[in-house]
């Protein structure tokens, strides 16, 4: 047996004990995890009824002002959609291509929903904190009264030096494109020939493995996709899905990337920005801690941007105010939950 199994390397099936706490460590984090999502999909709800009562809880004029922001992001986008359209006439009639009104708003949509995203907690800052003090006029004071830690200063700053690392790297890929793209060439046509030899070597070992030496030996095998796990929860289970999904065939290894991309940027990022206001008060990393800790209610938090996102980009323009004041019953949930964690 020793020689078998190497000290520290046993099967867990080997230990009954061991094997029952994984079990029960396992249904204990499920339950915790459904949990999360059940509270992240009853805040959007309470979020939007708290909306529909701050509308007619006689606002102030500069909340009035705040919400006139919708339908210019509405014409923004109809404009923008228009001038496209125009643009594209001359392309049509010489058939290059034969984009219609539906794709060229689509288009437009998300980039009107990318150039508002990073400000949208800072264009309706009253509006934020007027939905959140119906839900606790405390909270919101307390919130609205911290000094800003990371403000659009602090930001602009990291998009400078973004912008600097990406001009650099696409100056260096310019420069090296007589070296890089041949060799781009020859890896794109070895992984789509052995991508699927390998994929399907990869699982016939692992059940090989499973039988032979005990899932003990699955879990080093599996390691790396599990630091994904714990490096972001989210970003493990999409990749997991993703692998699942491409070996059952499911469709097309491109539309389920896309698919998986929208999820993640609708459930996380889009989520992550509505909260910007309670964000920029923290530090880096105690950001990045609230956002580790409660990953999962941000996800079903997003799940029904989300829906909107795969209906139309252009009901995220017209639903973004009402999405953002829905978010500070989000963040009022999420404070009480970390205060009772504390005590």
């Amino acid at each position: 047996a020793d020689r078998a199994f190497p000290r520290g390397r046993e099967p867990i099936d080997a230990d009954p004990i061991m094997f029952a706490q994984r079990i029960r460590t396992s249904a204990h984090t499920c339950a915790g995890i459904s949990t999360c999502l059940i509270n992240g999909a009853t805040s959007f709800l309470k979020g939007m009824a708290l909306v529909a009562q701050a509308s007619v809880s006689n606002p102030s004029k500069q909340i009035l002002k705040e919400l006139s922001l919708t339908p210019i992001a509405a014409g923004w986008v109809a404009s923008t959609t228009g001038l496209m359209y125009l643009a594209c006439i001359p392309l049509r009639r010489w058939e290059w291509i034969d984009p219609t009104w539906t794709d060229i708003s689509y288009v437009s949509s998300w980039v009107v929903i990318e150039l508002v995203r990073p400000f949208i907690a800072n264009l309706a800052p009253n509006w934020f904190f007027h939905v959140l003090s119906q839900h606790d006029a405390a909270l919101a004071e307390r919130i609205r009264t911290q000094p800003v830690i990371n403000g659009l200063k602090q930001h602009a700053k990291r998009w400078f030096l973004a912008l600097l690392c990406c001009a650099a790297a696409l100056g260096f890929c310019i420069g090296a494109a007589p070296i890089l793209l041949p060799a781009l060439a020859a890896l794109a046509a070895a992984v789509t020939i052995s991508l699927p030899v390998v994929l399907g070597v990869s699982v016939v070992a692992l059940v090989a493995v499973a039988v032979l030496g005990g899932s003990a030996y699955v879990f080093s095998l599996l390691s790396p996709l599990l630091k994904i796990f714990q490096l972001d929860p989210i970003l493990g289970l999409l990749a997991v899905v993703v692998l699942i999904l491409r070996l059952c065939s499911a469709g097309s290894i491109t539309g389920i990337v896309r698919g998986a991309v929208m999820l993640y940027y609708s459930c996380t990022l889009v989520t992550a920005q509505l909260l910007g206001q309670y964000r920029e008060r923290l530090e880096t990393n105690e950001w990045t801690a609230f956002q580790r800790r409660h990953c999962w209610e941000l996800f079903a938090f997003g799940l029904p941007i989300w829906g909107l996102a795969r209906y139309s980009p252009f009901a995220i323009v017209v639903f973004a105010q009402p999405l953002l004041g829905a978010s500070a019953a989000l963040l009022a949930d999420l404070v009480v939950k970390d205060s009772k964690r504390e005590i």
